[in-house]
């Protein structure tokens, strides 16, 4: 019994370290693909935070004097 649990353990180790190697790779290529639409693109251009501060999410009950 417990080399059929060690065995299943290594099996599933090894299979989340697949996943895991699976999913780096599609996140370089996306990563890629979005860096190469950012430069095709002249119109775009990363998000900044220039408002008064009113959207940030609080916890609870926010009291917002306009």
């Amino acid at each position: 019994m417990e080399d059929f649990l060690s065995i299943t353990g290594w099996l599933i180790a090894l299979g989340s370290l697949i996943v895991n190697i699976v999913q780096l790779r599609a996140n370089k290529r996306l990563k890629n693909q979005i860096s190469l639409n950012m430069k095709s693109s002249p119109d775009s251009n990363q998000q900044t935070h220039s408002g008064t501060g009113d959207n940030i999410n609080v916890g609870g009950d926010a009291n917002i004097n306009k």
